[in-house]
C-alpha cells in the first residue's frame, strides 16, 4: 500500500490517493516514519522506569509504619491522611497513602474482624402428636399453623 502510494504520478496529490485507496494521510504518514525509524526493539512505555517524584524506601516504611501505630491501626486511609494534615504532617498524597496500603493488601477495612460465625439450624422435634407447633409458609401467600411430629 505505501509502494503505491510512493509510486503515483507528481501531479496527483497525496489526500486525493489517499482518499482513492480509502486510508487516512496521518497512517501513511505513520508508515512513512516507522519505515526510517532504525528499529531498537525497545517499547516505548515508561511503566517500568523509575520514576522521578516515587516515594523513597524510607517514606514509605514511614507510611506503613503510621498505619500499623497505635492510634491509626483500625483507621481507614481517608481519617489517617486528614488527621496528620491536621498535625502538620505530609508524607504523600491520599492517593499515594491508598496506593502503598493496596501493594501490602491493607486498604479495606482496617478494624479487627470477628470470625464469621455458623449457627446450628434449630429444628423442632415432636415426640407425640401435638407436642410442637410452629408456623409454616405455604404458596397461597398465607400463615397457617401446623403440627410436626417425627416418628422414632
Amino acid at each position: 500500500m505505501i509502494t503505491v502510494i510512493d509510486e503515483r504520478p507528481a501531479h496527483l496529490p497525496l489526500a486525493m490517493a489517499c482518499r482513492s485507496l480509502g486510508i487516512n494521510r496521518s497512517t501513511v504518514y505513520a508508515w512513512r516514519q516507522r519505515r526510517h525509524e532504525p528499529s531498537t526493539g525497545a517499547s516505548r512505555s515508561r511503566r517500568h522506569c523509575p520514576q522521578p517524584a516515587a516515594l523513597s524506601a524510607e517514606e514509605r516504611a514511614q507510611m506503613l509504619e503510621i498505619a500499623h501505630s497505635e492510634p491509626y491501626r483500625d483507621q481507614p486511609v481517608y481519617e489517617i491522611y486528614h488527621d496528620l494534615l491536621q498535625q502538620g504532617i505530609y508524607i504523600g498524597s491520599l492517593s499515594t497513602w491508598y496506593r502503598q496500603l493496596r501493594e501490602v493488601k491493607e486498604s479495606g477495612d482496617r478494624r479487627p474482624q470477628r470470625a464469621p460465625q455458623h449457627h446450628a439450624m434449630p429444628r423442632i422435634t415432636a415426640r407425640a402428636a401435638n407436642e410442637a407447633w410452629t408456623w409454616d409458609s405455604v404458596p397461597q401467600r398465607h400463615w397457617r399453623m401446623t403440627a410436626r411430629m417425627r416418628e422414632f
